[in-house]
């Protein structure tokens, strides 16, 4: 046998341990020995009623006393912390809109003759206070019990949670929020800009300086100055540029790729590479970027992405005598994107959207001067109506297992009369918006001229009634935004990601 300091299992093999103590031992004997003896990757609660884990169950658990945050925190909901918070006192909040100094070319006059009369414009506006909450809640017990991960109050935790919760869902309603769409919410600054701005058509305000349209090209500065350019000549001066991380992310890509800035010697020293962009020099001034997680609208599913609330509403029903098909349109704008796609449609309201629906039978096939006409209906046995249709379209020549973008909605009403000069019951593609691109809008960061949140009160915690051991709260938040001076904002539509070439 080997000295005590080289003894192991191996001394074991062969040998009878019982005949020189008395026992009555053998090596499965040992083996089962040295694993009572040691602590073994298991949790406390695996050490339960076994008796052949002696070791592990005396474990103390060891969980680490910092929270991991997975979600949101503020640093990715700047829109909604930052825009400029004025108080609202009725749930229908009026402004007046100054348009115009008054109709008079010339102004001259000849000696001693009364000038002609010209009367200023004003325009009374309205917007619709809007209402939202959340629910959380946290048992007696769990108040009770010691928890860990830097936990101290749970109450308060969860408070937090639903709190940030809110805002996540605000922040991705600032822009796109439509009541056209979801009567329950309200106008966001798309939805204003498109309605207020006073062009006669959609055609008309698409094409129009206070839209940029990057046809799938990722943000440059020249796209930038081009809309800086656009709110100065509406007598304002675009300061703030918002939009999605990943719109930055490419224009600094693309910038490194065209321009090249002298490093300053620390940079050279440190081996530091690389720029990250916080402003826009243009002709007119300094634009501020901000990016937003929740600045996004071009959302991606899949045929098999289920329904995102038990309340959302039925799939909606394909016309299977019109499936999905390429018309002749000469408003189309499928210039330089013609080939093919596959289209499907989701019905929503305001819990969330049913699960796709394939339009047509296959790949619909897009030449030059067509659009895509879609036919589709919705559930005539839905117990929670739809009140508008999400739209989803692939990218060209895709394969069947290829995602889905959203491209655009259209309400209840649109559907029934015909969307975008599309005969009733259906509605046209007409290419105005591509799958998997981002949108963003300069504007004026002005809180009393431009663009502000107004709201009731502040966000705000509501105890409910205690009727169980449980502390049930609501976070509530009645507000909505308003775009007093539509034309001091410019809204970029079609932004890529691809940055083939550069």
């Amino acid at each position: 046998m080997n000295n005590l300091g080289g003894i192991s299992l191996n001394d074991y093999a062969g040998f009878s341990v019982g005949q020189q103590f008395g026992g009555h031992y053998n090596p499965a004997d040992v083996e089962t020995l040295y694993k009572a003896m040691s602590a073994e990757h298991i949790t406390g609660t695996q050490t339960w009623d076994d008796a052949t884990v002696s070791g592990a169950g005396l474990k103390v658990e060891s969980l680490e006393n910092t929270l991991k945050i997975l979600v949101n925190t503020p640093r990715h909901t700047p829109f909604f912390f930052r825009i400029g918070k004025k108080p609202a006192t009725n749930t229908v909040e009026e402004y007046v809109q100054l348009q115009n100094y008054g109709n008079l070319d010339g102004g001259s006059t000849l000696e001693g003759e009364l000038p002609v009369n010209a009367d200023s414009i004003f325009v009374r506006r309205a917007n619709l206070i809007k209402y939202f909450g959340v629910v959380g809640g946290v048992t007696h017990q769990m108040q009770l019990v010691q928890t860990g991960a830097g936990i101290s109050n749970m109450l308060a935790t969860e408070t937090k949670n639903k709190v940030e919760l809110m805002t996540k869902i605000l922040e991705g309603y600032l822009p796109f929020a439509d009541s056209r769409k979801v009567p329950t919410l309200f106008n966001g600054f798309m939805a204003q800009h498109e309605m207020d701005t006073g062009f006669p058509s959609y055609d008309a305000y698409q094409d129009s300086e206070v839209v940029v349209d990057l046809r799938g090209s990722v943000l440059t500065d020249t796209a930038v100055e081009q809309a800086a350019l656009g709110i100065v000549n509406n007598f304002g001066l675009g300061d703030m540029l918002i939009s999605s991380p990943r719109t930055f992310s490419n224009f600094v890509t693309r910038y490194h790729s065209r321009k090249w800035m002298q490093p300053v010697p620390a940079q050279i020293r440190d081996g530091v590479f690389g720029q990250r962009v916080n402003e826009i020099i243009t002709q007119n001034g300094a634009v501020e970027i901000m990016q937003s997680n929740f600045f996004r609208f071009s959302f991606q599913k899949y045929l098999t992405t289920p329904t995102t609330s038990p309340q959302a509403p039925l799939s909606p029903i394909a016309d299977p005598t019109t499936p999905a098909a390429a018309v002749a349109d000469p408003y189309n704008r499928f210039a330089n994107f013609t080939g093919d796609y596959l289209y499907a449609v989701a019905a929503k309201n305001r819990f969330g959207e049913s699960a796709l629906v394939p339009l047509g039978t296959g790949l619909v096939t897009v030449a030059a001067g067509n659009s895509v006409q879609l036919t589709f209906a919705p559930n005539p046995a839905d117990p929670n109506p739809a009140t508008c249709f999400s739209i989803y379209r692939t990218k060209v020549n895709p394969l069947s297992t290829d995602a889905y973008y959203k491209i655009l909605e259209v309400s209840m009403t649109e559907l029934t009369n015909g969307h975008d000069g599309a005969p009733a019951g259906s509605i046209y593609d007409r290419n105005r918006f591509l799958p998997d691109t981002d949108q963003a809008m300069l504007v004026e960061w002005d809180a009393d001229q431009v663009l502000a949140w107004k709201q009731l009160a502040p966000m705000m915690k509501m105890n409910l009634a205690i009727i169980a051991p449980i502390m049930r709260f609501m976070v509530l938040c009645y507000g909505a935004t308003f775009l007093y001076a539509p034309k001091k904002m410019v809204r970029f539509i079609n932004i890529g990601n691809s940055l083939a070439g550069l």
